[in-house]
């Protein structure tokens, strides 16, 4: 797992000329948003999506806007509108840099201890962890039109490029990694189906707490 999505990442940036970027372990601590859920994204997305004025469940509108729901939902509403699904394709531990030999990496692969501190009311230590994933997200559009299709991947490129600043709270950091070719995947209530997706590498920081109690006494007894 580890490799293939480290393989699909390199093998994207390479294809759409994109530089290969690894965590620095002390900016990643820094711009970690605290608990960065993955599905969260989908959430904030929808909300920009929204404040922009693209989201619609009207046919009338089938050239400019669509729905956005995500991928393999329960149910399909039959009636012809655009619209773009939300999919976590993979997820793994985070690749950060190794400071002690700058020519190598390293995964970390279990939750790094942050801080303790101690709980007043509880009488408990509060130990914080905190896990850094990289995470390939994949929005796929999928429209009767082929020219919908081609438009609202060039509409999702350009929010991707303008709305840096709103998007980027989203996850620690977050790179485009590219557009497939359109495909024509079969006819739906006579209508043709057009679909592309767009992939995107999110670095994601998830955060918890673990109680210990406090060690009243330690006794130690000698024996002979």
């Amino acid at each position: 797992m580890r490799q293939n999505i480290n393989e699909e990442i390199k093998s994207l940036r390479s294809v759409f000329d994109v530089e290969d970027t690894v965590m620095d372990t002390e900016a990643e601590h820094q711009g970690a948003v605290e608990g960065s859920d993955i599905y969260k994204i989908f959430d904030n997305l929808y909300k920009l999506f929204n404040s922009l004025g693209i989201l619609s469940d009207k046919p009338e509108d089938i050239g400019h806007s669509f729905r956005f729901i995500h991928a393999y939902p329960d149910e399909v509403k039959k009636d012809n509108v655009n619209i773009i699904t939300f999919r976590v394709k993979s997820r793994a531990p985070a690749i950060s840099k190794n400071k002690a030999v700058p020519t190598s990496n390293f995964t970390s692969r279990a939750p790094r201890s942050m801080f303790e501190e101690y709980n007043d009311v509880t009488g408990m230590y509060e130990n914080n962890y905190q896990q850094t994933f990289d995470n390939v997200i994949v929005l796929n559009i999928f429209s009767t039109k082929a020219r919908a299709v081609n438009l609202l991947a060039q509409i999702l490129e350009s929010i991707f490029m303008k709305y840096k600043r709103e998007i980027s709270p989203m996850a620690s950091t977050y790179f485009y990694l590219g557009m497939s070719d359109i495909g024509f995947l079969d006819r739906y209530d006579q209508e043709p189906i057009f679909t592309r997706e767009l992939a995107f590498h999110f670095v994601t920081t998830e955060m918890f707490t673990m109680e210990t109690e406090k060690v009243a006494a330690i006794n130690l007894k000698a024996t002979n």
